[in-house]
């Protein structure tokens, strides 16, 4: 399951008037990992995605993600992952890697589908690739 939640940028002069209520609404990001389940928070600051994968014993795969008006998620970004849970696999490009709780991963921009198996509770950030 893919979730997604676009955040808008919010004008500084605005964010002076909000209340505690209304900064953790426009600026903290909770509730990104849940069981079986792919999280992301799509932000229009620098068109930033955030976000968490967490397989629980079956694979979960990233790919078209409407937001990024793109065939599929990386084809004009590119992604950092860490695992904060334990161990876990990502597969993209062909290739598998297996992550270790505290390993970091790259993809770079091109990779297609990105599939998350095992374990691991994986957080996501991505930003779009430049040529």
């Amino acid at each position: 399951m893919l979730t997604v939640e676009t955040r808008q940028a919010v004008n500084p002069e605005y964010a002076k008037t909000l209340d505690t209520e209304g900064l953790r609404r426009h600026f903290l990001a909770s509730d990104m990992f849940r069981s079986g389940e792919i999280r992301l928070i799509y932000t229009h600051y620098d068109r930033f995605v955030m976000g968490g994968a967490v397989p629980d014993g079956k694979p979960l795969t990233l790919d078209k993600v409407e937001e990024t008006r793109t065939p599929s998620f990386l084809d004009r970004r590119e992604m950092g992952i860490v695992n904060i849970g334990e161990a876990g696999t990502v597969s993209a490009g062909g290739e598998t890697y297996t992550l270790n709780r505290g390993d970091v991963l790259y993809l770079g921009a091109g990779r297609g589908a990105v599939t998350f198996d095992g374990a691991g509770r994986f957080y996501i950030t991505s930003c779009p690739a430049h040529r």
